[in-house]
């Protein structure tokens, strides 16, 4: 999906991206913990002058507030995962939102569905770089604003190969941005062939048997589509100094301009594209997050669980990528990872600027009948251990998960 070629200044390592640690974490441990242990150790010290009972009794009432603190669960500290259930909890209460055969359009069904992942999100359009030119879609949610441009040309197939984008085409966009909060992903669907519904005694299974005997290799898919999105992070603009009321009013003329930026980018290095309109925007969306507004009523509503995110017939999770042992590597593995056996597969690299150079996040989503959902996810899992990279399994955040996979620039993380 991606590649990294050799860096165009290489004696300047600070512009190589570095895996995205979360905000507030050293290492594996938020920094909140390490004050919390120095602030125990040293309430105990204070109290050793006043006797062995009460510096004792501190010193157990430490240790149990420790063990809190630093107990983990399933890969993750018991009070993260107190949060993210809170979280998952205030999300399930909030319901699916109205049916998507209560809207009008296909366009508007689509967008009744995807507020179950992103509430009050708004797709709006904004002009194009002429007047009479194609207008720009640009979505709205609660972190910030985003567009998206498809790769491959408009008469292109599904399931044409796609070129990968490099990573120091994905840094320039970055780098020419003139506004703080800018971020760039890169988000791929694919669906494997021949589909898990497909007979594989039928003529289409054998003919791609064939196919593949005589390309052997990775598994072709049946269907592939990447996009190149960027998002204008709200918080990170708000942290920047920037009101409100400034980014209500100019923020989607920016992240238009800058998704018009990106176009020139992939058309100078030979990548054919599309920037997407606001429908197209929001049928993208929907489809990376397999949503299907022409499905029946209730079984199109899409539910939550703390193991999975349900949408019609499917079950999907989320991994993050937390590590992976070569950069350069990147898009074998993540190749490797998409042609695993699954109803479709996604996977995003979201890159972003700071005061520390670049920052990438990887994501890895994983969707099969619920019955198959487990199997699936653990070939995901076993794979990505065998090949020295680690997945991070997000339960409890696969409704944002799925967002942030999909064309959104990351999602609202």
């Amino acid at each position: 999906m991606t590649q990294t070629p050799a860096p165009s200044r290489p004696a300047e390592t600070a512009d190589r991206p570095q895996l995205r640690r979360r905000r507030g974490h050293l290492g594996g441990v938020h920094i909140g913990r390490l004050v919390l242990i120095e602030a125990v150790l040293l309430v105990i010290a204070a109290m050793v002058p006043h006797g062995p009972v009460v510096a004792g009794v501190t010193a157990l009432a430490g240790l149990l507030i420790l063990l809190v603190a630093l107990l983990r669960s399933r890969g993750r500290w018991w009070l993260e995962r107190r949060a993210l259930s809170r979280e998952h909890n205030r999300r399930r209460r909030a319901g699916p939102g109205p049916s998507p055969s209560d809207a009008g359009s296909p366009a508007e069904r689509r967008l009744a569905m995807l507020r179950a992942l992103a509430p009050g999100l708004e797709v709006r359009e904004v002009a194009g770089a002429t007047a009479d030119g194609p207008r720009i879609g640009v979505g709205c949610d609660a972190a910030g604003w985003y567009a998206a441009a498809v790769l491959g040309s408009a008469d292109s197939l599904r399931g044409d190969a796609e070129p990968g984008v490099p990573l120091d085409l994905l840094a320039r966009v970055l780098d020419e941005a003139e506004h703080p909060g800018a971020v760039v992903q890169v988000s791929t669907v694919t669906v494997p062939a021949p589909w898990p519904q497909v007979d594989t005694n039928q003529f289409a299974a054998r003919s791609y048997r064939e196919l593949q005997h005589l390309q052997p290799g990775s598994a072709l898919p049946a269907d592939r589509t990447t996009w190149v999105a960027v998002r204008l992070d709200a918080r990170a603009r708000a942290e920047a100094g920037l009101p409100s009321s400034y980014d209500a009013e100019h923020a989607p003329a920016l992240v238009a301009s800058l998704i018009r930026k990106v176009g020139r980018l992939l058309r100078d290095g030979g990548l054919e594209h599309r920037i997407l309109t606001g429908d197209e925007l929001t049928e993208a969306v929907a489809r990376a997050c397999e949503l299907d507004p022409s499905g029946r009523a209730e079984a199109a509503r899409p539910q939550e669980e703390w193991t999975a995110w349900r949408a019609g017939e499917l079950a999907h999770t989320v991994f993050w990528l937390r590590t992976w042992p070569r950069l350069d590597n990147t898009s074998a593995l993540l190749e490797h990872l998409l042609s695993l056996p699954s109803s479709s597969s996604a996977a995003a690299l979201v890159l972003t600027r700071d005061g520390a150079g670049l920052a990438l996040r990887g994501l890895v989503r994983v969707s099969a009948a619920p019955a198959a959902l487990e199997p699936a996810a653990r070939a995901v899992e076993e794979a990505a251990a065998a090949a020295h990279a680690e997945l991070v399994r997000l339960d409890g955040e696969h409704g944002p998960g799925m967002y942030a996979c999909a064309p959104t620039g990351g999602g609202a993380t």
